[in-house]
């Protein structure tokens, strides 16, 4: 699966939280791992740009391994 990410999001936000609750935990791993499987149907930019942990415009286990080694 390939995402392209054209978005930035301005403000405090942090690559890996995916929920935007202020910290990155189980619940950021579990949904990269479903916007990757393709089980979340409407992700939004905010989504895709904090699942791209390591910013190479794609999301993948690379970026999850990234995320659990936090």
């Amino acid at each position: 699966m390939y995402l392209k990410l054209l978005f930035k999001p301005d403000g405090l936000c942090n690559k890996g939280d995916i929920n935007h609750d202020g910290s990155i935990n189980v619940t950021d791993i579990v949904s990269t791992v479903n916007i990757i499987l393709e089980i979340t149907v409407e992700v939004t930019a905010y989504e895709l740009w904090a699942g791209d942990y390591n910013s190479d415009s794609d999301i993948n286990i690379t970026d999850i391994v990234n995320i659990v080694n936090l």
